[in-house]
């Protein structure tokens, strides 16, 4: 039997370890130390909180994690010391090579000489498409209005192909149509947070994409038919890391505060 404390060769126990051993408290630092994609640390942070093993609160103005759970820090600390998992490799140039040649092919003029670029139209949608059709490893949406056009679809087909996918959106009111397709989402494995109150009234309106934690696109655009096909909307794509790891914190800060769907609620909410 293993003489390894709760957790340690776990998820948890790599969050566990970032904080102890190196000293981080940011979800940034955390994230980078223990190694884990977002969709990983969400779901690790959320079982060590219910668990009180550790609490991530307001301290001094900004959000820290804290262990809480005294016992198991000790025990961590008296354990012979092991490396910590390493951080997950440096994002490939890959979608960045990409966008270079999407950038050509559709003829339009802008550039990433600044690591950031202005869209509108119908070029927004098909590269947040195309992105997420190339997602090998995650998709964080945060959207008020997610229906079962080509954006949506796009999510349900990325998390058929087990890629990570987490979303951020609205009840979709008196829309069966629509909570028939959200229902589809999390059939699929997708982490679904609603916002607002259930009636579907305030809550979520930004408007946010991460694609593999290497690209964000930040935009006017909501996932339906009607924003891809009749709306005048535009956006930024981003590849510069600060602006992807910002957009990062504060989706990771805002799920935090929503539980994740399930399929039950949908159905009941029909």
């Amino acid at each position: 039997m293993s003489d390894k404390p709760k957790y340690w060769d776990s998820w948890k126990g790599q969050i566990l370890r970032a904080i102890i051993f190196d000293a981080a408290d940011h979800w940034k630092d955390v994230r980078e130390k223990s190694g884990l994609s977002q969709n990983q640390m969400l779901k690790a942070v959320k079982e060590l909180r219910n668990s009180e093993t550790i609490a991530y609160e307001e301290i001094e103005g900004i959000k820290r994690f804290r262990i809480i759970d005294h016992e198991l820090k000790r025990q961590y600390q008296s354990n012979p010391v092991e490396q910590v998992t390493k951080p997950e490799k440096e994002q490939t140039s890959e979608h960045i090579d990409w966008i270079k040649q999407w950038i050509s092919t559709a003829g339009v003029n802008v550039s990433l000489d600044n690591h950031h670029f202005f869209l509108e139209g119908p070029n927004l949608t098909d590269i947040t498409r195309r992105l997420m059709d190339r997602a090998k490893a995650s998709i964080v949406v945060v959207n008020p209005f997610v229906d079962g056009a080509t954006l949506g679809t796009a999510l349900r087909s990325a998390a058929k192909r087990k890629v990570e996918v987490s979303l951020i959106t609205r009840r979709p009111k008196r829309d069966p149509e629509r909570w028939e397709f959200h229902k589809t989402l999390i059939a699929e494995g997708v982490d679904m947070y609603y916002s607002g109150r259930k009636g579907g009234a305030g809550g979520v309106h930004s408007k946010l994409v991460i694609v593999d934690n290497e690209v964000a696109i930040v935009s006017s655009m909501n996932f339906t038919r009607n924003s891809e096909n009749d709306t005048w909307e535009t956006g930024i794509v981003s590849i510069d890391k600060r602006v992807v790891d910002s957009v990062a914190t504060s989706f990771s800060n805002y799920t935090g505060e929503n539980e994740t769907v399930s399929a039950n609620e949908i159905h009941d909410n029909k």
